[in-house]
């Protein structure tokens, strides 16, 4: 029958130290064979109590409390993302689809926008919705300030020209 022990009993359970586990964890790195397949090499190990310690200062209220009271105000200036999910992929699957929809969509631009970008989807998606990127796709002409040098400098030859005469 099983035994259920209390806290009041002086009866205790038979205490059983557990394992808890090696304090140094590998480090691997994948590689590859002369055949193209992939494999992990070990390159090294961490301590991982030492790497759980490191955090402790970023962590403890206590340190927070001090750091905020000595000025510090940008302790508390880590404002949080709210960002709408859930039109995210759900699954790798979802997510290959999604990319090769991107990518068909990529492949569907004018090559004169393609080739602004290395005619490369990588290229196009990994910059998608920088400045840079929407000046290449022809959604934002180049900003005013871009545009004024070259005005200035037309005018500064103007200018020479005419001081020239």
């Amino acid at each position: 029958m099983v035994k259920i022990f209390t806290p009041y009993e002086d009866e205790k359970p038979k205490r059983v130290p557990n394992n808890p586990g090696n304090v140094m964890e590998p480090q691997y790195k994948e590689r590859y064979d002369e055949n193209g397949n992939a494999y992990l090499e070990q390159v090294g190990e961490i301590n991982t109590y030492e790497k759980i310690q490191s955090y402790k200062d970023e962590v403890d209220p206590m340190s927070i409390l001090a750091r905020y009271a000595a000025g510090d105000t940008t302790v508390m200036a880590n404002p949080g993302w709210y960002i709408d999910t859930s039109k995210l992929p759900a699954n790798y699957i979802e997510w290959r689809n999604l990319m090769n929809e991107q990518k068909e969509k990529f492949e569907a631009l004018p090559l004169e926008i393609r080739n602004k970008f290395g005619n490369n989807f990588d290229a196009w998606a990994a910059t998608a919705g920088e400045p840079e990127w929407l000046e290449n796709m022809g959604i934002m002409p180049k900003t005013e300030a871009e545009a004024q040098p070259d005005q200035s400098k037309e005018e500064q030859n103007e200018q020479k020209q005419r001081t020239a005469l």
